[in-house]
């Protein structure tokens, strides 16, 4: 995260400020004064200090943190597509789940979902930088990745019981660690069969074997 500057008649008020606006405790952040109050004058100043993460932190120690930068940076990614869309981002047991949603936002998903990982991707980037620490961030854009979830799951299965049923092993397309995830979890379910991942990324398959 960047330095985060904050003011207040006394040091303590202005660290309070700008921790609060950080959404970090003072424990967490690094924490430099700028200038004190200047009191006595006719124009007296006010203390002025600056704070941002301490390097290495956990995620959840920043989720928060995380949050806001990961709404600020969709709300930018928005606006530069030209789209009307609401974007909100909360902090999840130490993971950030951002959603987009609004109408004709097909351009930020893209071919089986591309354009969605590019983008969760860009943006875990940006606020890990910024942060100075690693960042769990999960971006769904118009509830495409449950849709996703449960189309995976029906067609894994089905696949599962006809390796079953012909007793011959099924090589499915590669795809995504998170699809391969889904793939591997919904197979499961399915007696007398199992799978395995072959290959290496991008290009990395999930096996159907009958068990």
């Amino acid at each position: 995260m960047e330095w985060i500057e904050a003011s207040g008649e006394t040091i303590e008020e202005a660290i309070a400020a700008a921790l609060e606006e950080a959404q970090l405790s003072e424990e967490e952040a690094e924490i430099e004064v700028l200038s004190k109050p200047l009191v006595g004058r006719l124009f007296g100043a006010k203390a002025k200090v600056r704070v941002r993460p301490k390097e290495g932190l956990p995620p959840e120690a920043t989720a928060p943190a995380a949050a806001r930068l990961t709404r600020e940076f969709l709300e930018g990614l928005v606006d530069v597509f030209g789209l009307r869309a609401k974007v909100d981002a909360t902090a999840e047991e130490g993971t950030v789940v951002a959603t987009i949603d609004g109408d004709g936002l097909g351009i930020l998903i893209g071919h089986h979902g591309a354009t969605l990982h590019a983008i969760e991707e860009v943006t875990r980037t940006v606020v890990a930088r910024r942060l100075r620490s690693k960042a769990r961030i999960v971006v769904d854009v118009a509830g495409y990745r449950e849709k996703r979830r449960r189309e995976l799951e029906e067609f894994a299965r089905n696949l599962a019981e006809k390796a079953v049923r012909e007793n011959k092993q099924i090589t499915l397309k590669p795809m995504s660690a998170a699809d391969r995830k889904i793939v591997h979890d919904a197979v499961k379910t399915v007696e007398g069969v199992r799978t395995y991942s072959e290959g290496e990324e991008p290009r990395r398959s999930v096996v159907i074997v009958p068990a």
